[in-house]
């Protein structure tokens, strides 16, 4: 079986998260997350679907498996395959699309952010900070690179 095969998320583990709650910063969720798979690589130095060509076990990858039929499940099983050219990532993106976890990974990051900036907002701090702290929240959830 391939990558997609092997990635489980937590719950199915019965565990918590190998990197305990690191995977709840919405940056953390983002960088070389969905970038990694759907990034233009004038912006993040990678190659378009690099981490697909690679193999990485990600939360956008295991999002798309959990979700995938077992179609979908036949084209996620090439990620990290030898030899993957831009038509089989563009499969491969095509089923993380179609099966919402791009979309669910968004949200994700969206109810992340949402709960940083709540925190900001009630946090006993001068306002200016307040202003510039919910901006870099912005900006490393939402930055293209």
């Amino acid at each position: 079986r391939g990558l997609a095969g092997q990635l489980v998320g937590p719950q199915e583990r019965g565990g918590a998260h190998p990197r305990g709650r690191r995977d709840q910063v919405p940056h953390e969720v983002r960088k070389g997350r969905a970038r990694g798979a759907f990034g233009q690589e004038s912006l993040t130095g990678k190659s378009v679907g690099g981490d697909l060509r690679e193999g990485k076990p990600t939360p956008l990858l295991a999002r798309a498996v959990r979700r995938a039929t077992p179609e979908q499940i036949e084209v996620l099983d090439q990620v990290g395959a030898p030899g993957l050219d831009g038509h089989d990532v563009a499969r491969i993106q095509q089923v993380i699309v179609d099966t919402g976890a791009l979309e669910e990974l968004e949200a994700h990051i969206t109810a992340l952010t949402e709960a940083a900036v709540a925190a900001i907002e009630i946090a006993p701090i001068v306002d200016t900070a307040k202003v510039e702290l919910v901006a870099l929240a912005d900006y490393v959830s939402w930055r293209d690179v």
